[in-house]
């Protein structure tokens, strides 16, 4: 099998970026050329997952790819571009919202309309011109731009035909499929909303013959895997895995990121390249160099990077993603599996690659478990809540009596909790008796795992806002939008909005339950500030948590006219989260983030994928704990490459309550996490707590961090190490 290399470039945006942006990419080409001069990244072909333009606007794009290639060693030529790839990016084409395409991705997008992507474009054997304009929309007249600007930079036809959506094309070295990600993209709001399943999808890899199977088979596309509607997402699991995928190439989210495609039968690699836009203090812009070696039949990556809040320089930067490493090799197990070759045993399979989980040997000092619970309420009555008064009791028996016998000798012992984190609604009223309840409960909890009462982390939910408050908040639901921008700053809400949480932060200072005291969070506020008890972060066990509030604008949701819901009308403070960001740059520890309500709980100028706080939280948080919605324990999100999200809750039907919970075990050394979910079992028998180790995307059941922290000092001793 043939050894090859590659560029990867993504999102780079040429249309009249601002100064700083300029700077970066002048520096880029200055830098190739200097590598270039002294024998590095040389390669065999160039790979752009999309977005060359910035809102269909190509600027600079001719003159800046010209001088990229010049430097490159290839000739202006369709001859000399030959081995150039581009697939098409959100970007790169044109998105009126005036437009009948538009309306045409509306209707695929509307949950209650029968129209899908597959019967605008799949064709109808019994009438093969039924779906021809909604397929011509989508597939060529929404297309138009990218392959006249493809045909004009790269001097040739866009190698995926007039009215096919992807295609395919055989390589000296390898397979490459390139598939258009954006045939439903229309704007800001395309995260989730993605569809490309249709049998053009699988028609596409049947034209590839068995005789190529033997070589690597490489993707092509502008989106990851989790920008698609969850059933999109499953689909292009299950076609991955059977037509024998081994790599993808995408970009989009702009940070360099390696994830697995989940639910396959073998690793199967998506490999994000970062791009730059919006520069400003902190901006970063990346690039990257990969290998294929035909003898181990495995990939390494090399990430370039270039810092703005750095030293404005190009160069090496293993720091942007710790799964790439100098001496990382990620072996294509479909080839690997197939290949008479052995692998060569000096090249270091650590990071994502997985080993039986009887051959795992990490010390145990690796390891920790934390215990995440949420929801527990503790206070509610038959009369407060309309549940029957029969489920109440079973609740009690369930959560007081038959949860604490369970994890005390029932779990494996290597899952015994090391951390508890508990993420809202500890009480139902917020009232000084609901938390004395769950004080006595807490105590026997910790009492039982043999956990300190410093191991404990506790924010606040719904049901942790006083009364008073919530109906306050109820009221003013309008006016809370300006409130926020001028009560949730940290140092401005001394008694206005701490107050909310008295009982909450009465029991934390443990002046409800004195064997009870909770130990206050770090942040900028003065040591006897009580909001130290409502966001900040404490280290614990070499983990870092950051702790939010999400509850601060919480009503009490009756059923009225003149109350609003809390979904989408919650705030967690851009400043607070500001706060503890800046003590998470320069830190390297796991970072765990935890607050009660999910993201879409929160309004859309916080809440939405592009807002400020989402994304800062996602950037810099390497898994993050909620509940509110009290969904059934399951499956992590992974969050556009970036975080695994948890969420535990309680579920009630008619008569039972199960407070659904789960173990995650982190080691510290590999950046690896595993699941121990436990549910409450009603339908049997004998019914009794049972407990699942969850089958995550790696073979040992383990999900993947991703750690993209800004460490500069480190990045700067690293380019010192290797002489640059």
């Amino acid at each position: 099998m043939e050894s090859f290399k590659w560029l990867h470039f993504s999102d780079l945006h040429l249309s009249g970026g601002t100064l700083a942006e300029n700077a970066a990419k002048e520096k880029l080409i200055k830098f190739i050329k200097k590598e270039r001069e002294c024998g590095h990244l040389k390669f065999d072909y160039i790979f752009i997952s999309g977005d060359v333009a910035n809102q269909a606007i190509y600027g600079e794009a001719e003159e800046f790819l010209t001088d990229l290639f010049l430097v490159l060693g290839l000739e202006n030529t369709k001859k000399g571009l030959k081995n150039v790839f581009w697939s098409v990016g959100n970007h790169d084409i044109q998105r009126d919202e005036s437009s009948e395409r538009y309306k045409l991705i509306q209707e695929i997008r509307d949950c209650d309309n029968s129209l899908t992507l597959s019967n605008c474009i799949d064709v109808d054997k019994r009438c093969p011109y039924k779906h021809m304009e909604r397929r011509s929309l989508l597939i060529d007249a929404g297309m138009m731009l990218f392959k006249d600007m493809h045909h004009k930079i790269l001097k040739r036809e866009y190698e995926i035909n007039r009215g096919e959506p992807h295609s395919y094309i055989a390589l000296p070295k390898l397979n490459l499929f390139i598939l258009n990600t954006c045939l439903t993209s229309v704007g800001s709001k395309d995260a989730h909303n993605l569809y490309i399943k249709s049998e053009e999808l699988r028609k596409v890899f049947s034209k590839m013959g068995d005789e190529n199977r033997r070589k690597p088979i490489f993707v092509l596309g502008h989106h990851g895997r989790d920008f698609f509607e969850m059933s999109e997402m499953d689909e292009l699991s299950d076609i991955f895995d059977e037509k024998g995928v081994d790599l993808y190439l995408c970009g989009h989210n702009h940070r360099l990121g390696i994830a697995l495609f989940p639910d396959t039968g073998r690793n199967i690699y998506q490999i994000t390249c970062g791009g730059g836009d919006k520069f400003s203090k902190g901006a970063v812009f990346s690039f990257m160099y990969g290998e294929f070696n035909g003898i181990n039949c495995s990939v390494h990556i090399t990430p370039y990077s270039y810092r703005e809040s750095g030293n404005k320089e190009w160069g090496i930067d293993y720091q942007l993603n710790k799964r790439f490493k100098e001496d990382t090799y990620f072996p294509l197990e479909r080839l690997k599996d197939n290949s008479i070759n052995i692998f060569n045993t000096a090249l270091k399979e650590v990071a994502v690659t997985v080993q039986p989980e009887t051959a795992i040997n990490e010390s145990s000092s690796d390891y920790v478990n934390v215990l995440h619970l949420s929801d527990l309420q503790f206070g509610i009555t038959a009369k407060l809540s309309k549940k029957g008064s029969v489920a109440i009791r079973k609740r009690e028996i369930v959560l007081e009596k038959k949860l604490l016998n369970f994890l005390q000798n029932e779990i494996p012992t290597d899952w015994k909790p090391d951390i508890v984190v508990i993420s809202g609604d500890l009480a139902w009223s917020a009232t000084k008796s609901d938390y004395e309840k769950f004080g006595k409960w807490l105590k026997k909890l910790l009492d039982v795992l043999g956990v300190p009462i410093q191991n404990v982390i506790l924010c606040t939910g719904n049901h942790d806002i006083n009364t008073f408050a919530a109906e306050a908040n109820s009221e003013n639901r309008k006016e809370l939008n300006d409130k926020a921008n001028i009560e949730l700053i940290p140092d401005a809400t001394e008694g206005k909005i701490y107050e909310k949480f008295s009982e909450f932060i009465s029991f934390c200072k443990g002046e409800i339950d004195p064997e009870i005291v909770i130990e206050p969070l770090e942040n900028i506020l003065p040591e006897e500030s009580e909001g130290r008890y409502l966001y900040g972060y404490r280290d614990l066990s070499g983990l870092r948590f950051n702790v939010l509030n999400t509850s601060w604008y919480c009503g009490n949701n009756k059923k009225e006219k003149s109350s609003a819901s809390d979904k989408n009308n919650l705030w967690i403070g851009e400043q607070f989260v500001e706060d503890i960001i800046q003590n998470l740059e320069s830190n390297d520890k796991y970072s765990v983030t935890v607050f009660h309500h999910p993201f879409d709980w929160l309004n859309i100028k916080e809440g939405d994928d592009n807002a400020k706080v989402k994304s800062r939280l996602l950037v810099y948080s390497d898994i993050i704990l909620c509940g509110h919605v009290h969904t059934k324990v399951g499956e992590p999100t992974f969050e556009h490459n970036r975080a695994q999200i948890f969420q535990s809750g309680a579920l009630w039907d008619e008569e039972n309550y199960t407070p659904e919970s789960r173990i995650i075990k982190i080691n510290k050394q590999t950046g690896l996490l595993r699941q121990l979910t436990i549910e409450y079992d009603y339908s049997v028998a004998k019914e009794g707590w049972k407990y699942d180790i969850c089958p995550g995307p790696n073979k040992d059941h383990t999900y993947p961090i991703n750690i993209a922290k800004h460490l500069e000092e480190q990045f700067e001793k690293d380019k010192m190490r290797r002489g640059l």
